[in-house]
């Protein structure tokens, strides 16, 4: 099944070409900063049930071996202290709620990043839970994702009725299926970056987060394909000077 990629905040699109040359190659890189091979990657810190897998469910990773796998089940007891971590105010999490109803558990994972303006994150995201619809609305479990520098920036990624299959090997579970993300960075700065999966209203049914292939995508130096353009300009016409000299 093809993986849906969905933009999460967009800030424009990004370009640079000078005389048909790359002239970005001295900052522009694509960084893997979350591919949870063994275990966290440097930087990641994780608050309640969480652990890297090679597989859950009849499902997969999308880079090399193994993902991070965040569950409700076992997670902190309590909506306050998921946003205790992410250093979220009071009542931010249960007003991300799709239902209004509130939060009672979670587990959540937080990376902090300095990015220059025009940098982009972009990640892989499956969303599983063995919630049904029939018990929606009161009981809609669901996934967030954060971008913080000082204000706050909070999205929900999915919920019980984002689902589109269950896994191979499913035992009751549902999924949204392999999804990328991603967001570019308006302003330049430090940043904390969350992911969250939470219980709505209830702590029996179990619900959980994947997450793999976190890049960093970052954009090529201001003024960097100008200075290049300039320079090919001028050798070139320096040639056409010399050429037309006669002999």
């Amino acid at each position: 099944m093809a993986r849906r990629t969905t933009t999460w905040m967009a800030a424009g699109a990004l370009a640079l070409a000078a005389l048909g040359m790359d002239a970005s190659a001295s900052r522009a890189a694509t960084v893997t900063i979350g591919d949870f091979e063994g275990s966290l990657d440097a930087g990641w810190t994780t608050s309640g049930s969480t652990s890297t897998r090679t597989q859950t469910f009849g499902v997969d990773p999308t880079l090399n071996n193994r993902f991070l796998e965040l569950r409700t089940n076992g997670g902190v007891s309590s909506d306050t202290a998921l946003e205790a971590f992410f250093g979220f105010s009071a009542g931010t999490i249960d007003a991300l709620s799709p239902n209004g109803q509130n939060v009672t558990e979670g587990s959540g994972a937080r990376l902090v990043l300095t990015v220059a303006a025009g940098d982009q994150i972009q990640f892989d995201f499956n969303f599983l839970t063995n919630e049904t619809t029939g018990f929606a609305p009161n009981y809609r479990d669901f996934a967030f994702s954060s971008i913080r520098s000082g204000a706050q920036g909070e999205v929900v990624l999915a919920d019980v009725f984002s689902m589109t299959r269950q896994p191979t090997s499913n035992g009751g579970w549902s999924q949204t299926d392999w999804q990328t993300a991603s967001y570019t960075f308006t302003a330049g700065g430090t940043y904390t970056i969350g992911f969250g999966v939470v219980d709505v209203l209830d702590t029996q049914i179990d619900t959980r987060l994947l997450l793999d292939n976190v890049l960093w995508i970052q954009a090529p130096e201001p003024g960097t394909g100008v200075l290049v353009s300039i320079g090919l300009v001028v050798l070139a016409t320096r040639r056409r000077r010399v050429a037309r000299r006669p002999a």
